[in-house]
């Protein structure tokens, strides 16, 4: 048994859970004293940060308390709590991946938007000459890669390939790219593009 809980014996702990299920107040106190350091280190393993551990925590004596009269084994409540809070750290993990992915999507698309915005206003209208210093600093292969993409004459992807002696599959990438070193190279200069698309 972890140093954690070590006052909470099997059989201490099965004890509690009976004394909590009858609704004493001071058998819930008791478990949460005696568990509480043991969910925080299994939850702390897992990278969670302090406030997700709080969290995950309080989540999972709600489960006890939901829970409580489902409990076969109450003696192995310890390993009922850790396995539920694990549960619930991992289920925080995903959403915060989820989320990770969901604004690296979104920056992309500003990213697309927005530079591919200051581009055609550059192209079309040639009239910044901020945008076209910063155009400048961008690899030549870059420069080339958007000067075609964004022609008023907008052409497909296989002639621009040909040109560029590009593969058709490795444009999109490679526009993403250059875009995204072109908005970092914007915000370098003290460049700002939103204003520039409008």
């Amino acid at each position: 048994m972890s140093a954690y809980s070590a006052h909470l014996t099997a059989e201490r702990a099965g004890e509690l859970v009976s004394r909590a299920r009858a609704g004493e107040a001071d058998a819930w106190s008791q478990l949460v004293d005696g568990y509480l350091g043991l969910l925080t280190a299994s939850l702390r393993a897992m990278n969670l940060s302090d406030a997700d551990i709080r969290d995950v925590t309080q989540t999972t004596w709600l489960r006890l308390v939901q829970n409580i009269d489902r409990i076969e084994e109450p003696a192995r409540v310890g390993s009922w709590l850790v396995t539920t809070a694990r549960r619930e750290g991992l289920r925080v993990i995903g959403q915060r991946r989820w989320l990770d992915v969901r604004l690296e999507a979104d920056e992309e698309k500003w990213i697309d938007l927005t530079a591919g915005d200051a581009f055609d206003n550059l192209l079309n209208r040639e009239r910044d000459e901020a945008v076209q210093a910063v155009f400048e600093q961008l690899p030549q292969r870059c420069q080339a890669l958007l000067n075609e993409l964004f022609q008023d004459d907008k052409r497909p992807y296989d002639e621009i390939g040909r040109v560029l002696q590009m593969p058709i599959g490795s444009i999109g990438p490679t526009r993403a790219r250059c875009l995204k070193k072109f908005c970092a190279l914007a915000e370098q200069c003290g460049v700002d593009l939103r204003a520039l698309t409008h």
